[in-house]
């Protein structure tokens, strides 16, 4: 059951108010710490209790996010910024540190000498709508604990699943019971009959 300091994994489909998707589990499947604030925390506590198998669909303002869209926070800066050598491009996503914990910092736009950049977090100003399916909760261990961060952020092996217990796996061998299938997990696309309430 998903609880604090629990390790979660998840397949998901992050989509904003016009039902464009920005984001899904074919990137990787999501894997966080609960309750150490690395997910918003109306989704987290969305998430809290279930089990693995259970659908979360929540639908998120802005306020409830990453905020609105701060114009402050779009200014123009000299490609010293950012380091000799490194090859400033729109579009590119660094992150930093500021006096609330890790940020970003996008670049809009390179000309001549100057690049618009914009530290708001790349949602900002959006609604979100994640449709998630939980996948596998563990314990933390120490050092996740300590750190408040969970090891291995995103799975590289996005949809592979012990067939019967729904535990992340790499290949055949891997699942507790060694008779059980390392299958490939096919992302819902819909959730016909779900009993979740919205």
């Amino acid at each position: 059951m998903i609880q604090a300091n629990k390790v979660v994994s998840f397949d998901y489909i992050l989509k904003d108010g016009e039902g464009q998707i920005l984001d899904s589990s074919e990137n990787g499947l999501m894997t966080y710490l609960h309750g150490r604030g690395a997910l918003p925390d109306i989704l987290e506590a969305e998430l809290d209790g279930k089990e693995p198998g259970q659908q979360v669909l929540v639908t998120l303002a802005p306020a409830q996010a990453y905020g609105d869209h701060n114009p402050e926070l779009v200014q123009l800066v000299g490609p010293e910024m950012f380091g000799e050598g490194v090859m400033i491009q729109a579009g590119m996503v660094f992150q930093n540190e500021t006096a609330n914990g890790p940020g970003f910092i996008q670049v809009i736009e390179v000309k001549d000498k100057e690049v618009t950049i914009d530290g708001n977090h790349p949602y900002a100003g959006k609604t979100l709508i994640w449709d998630i399916v939980v996948l596998s909760v563990r314990k933390a261990d120490d050092e996740e604990i300590a750190s408040g961060i969970a090891i291995n952020m995103q799975s590289e092996n996005a949809g592979k699943i012990c067939a019967t217990t729904g535990e992340i796996c790499e290949g055949k061998g891997d699942c507790d019971d060694k008779t059980d299938a390392c299958e490939t997990h096919e992302h819902h696309e819909h959730h016909e009959g779900s009993s979740h309430e919205h």
